[in-house]
């Protein structure tokens, strides 16, 4: 993915439905849409559990013209059964210790 222009040190992959069930199943997530590219007016933005899965997979209408969005998601924490799921099923090169100072898990 990497080129001379722009090169990826540390990378996590899931396939979509690995990453909307982390993101998604809890019900009650919240996104907050913080930045995109070409920058749009208004933003934060909230969004609720319904439009989380077309806001990230750029199929809502607020991401019309859109190439690139920074977001976060809000929500009751994973499970163990659901952080297991997703770590046997992805992708990384992120060690432990780095995942771990990168996680807010209360």
């Amino acid at each position: 993915m990497g080129n001379c222009a722009l090169r990826f040190d540390l990378y996590v992959y899931a396939e979509e439905e690995v990453a909307l069930r982390l993101f998604v199943a809890q019900g009650s997530s919240t996104l907050r849409l913080l930045g995109t590219e070409p920058t749009v007016a208004g933003l934060p933005a909230a969004f609720g559990t319904d439009d989380v899965v077309d806001i990230i997979t750029f199929r809502s209408p607020a991401m019309d013209g859109l190439e690139v969005a920074s977001v976060a998601i809000d929500g009751p924490s994973p499970g163990v059964g659901a952080i297991l799921y997703v770590l046997v099923r992805m992708r990384t090169n992120v060690g432990l210790d780095t995942a771990l100072r990168s996680l807010a898990l209360p």
